[in-house]
């Protein structure tokens, strides 16, 4: 039996603002603060690139998502991987667009989700690195008898 791969597009939800990036990043930042800053790098590299159809958007706008979906539909693009920042403790960050999905089903296209864990492993290896210091001070400062 031969399966198909499918092509399933990162949907990334940081393109609206949230009070979160307001705090961190200055009021109203999204992630088109940053496209909009982005610099040329080589010869020929032409930036900051803007963005055509459906132009610097927001996805607190139902009307956009369902534009983002017909258009990957169109594409071939048989669904979307939501990127999902839950970081415990019921803490969610920009959850607003997959929450509105599940909503209001829609747009009716499939899609999965995938967690953002960065700030876990940015803990453990931290927490790591204070135990493996520890214990190289601890070796460093042991006397150790001469032979």
């Amino acid at each position: 039996m031969s399966k198909k791969a499918r092509v399933i597009a990162f949907y990334l939800p940081q393109y609206h603002p949230t009070p979160s990036n307001d705090k961190w990043w200055g009021k109203g930042f999204t992630e088109w603060t940053n496209v909009g800053k982005a610099k040329p790098l080589f010869k020929g590299h032409y930036q900051p690139k803007v963005p055509a159809d459906l132009g610097y958007y927001d996805l607190r706008l139902p009307e956009v998502r369902e534009a983002q979906a017909q258009m990957a539909h169109e594409a071939g693009i048989e669904g979307f991987c939501y990127y999902h920042y839950w970081f415990g403790n019921g803490k969610q960050e920009l959850e607003l667009p997959f929450n509105e999905v599940l909503k209001l089903g829609k747009p009716d296209f499939p899609f999965c989700l995938c967690w953002d864990f960065v700030a876990t492993i940015v803990k453990l290896v931290f927490f790591l690195s204070i135990v493996t210091f520890k214990i190289n001070s601890l070796c460093k400062h042991r006397a150790y008898p001469s032979q």
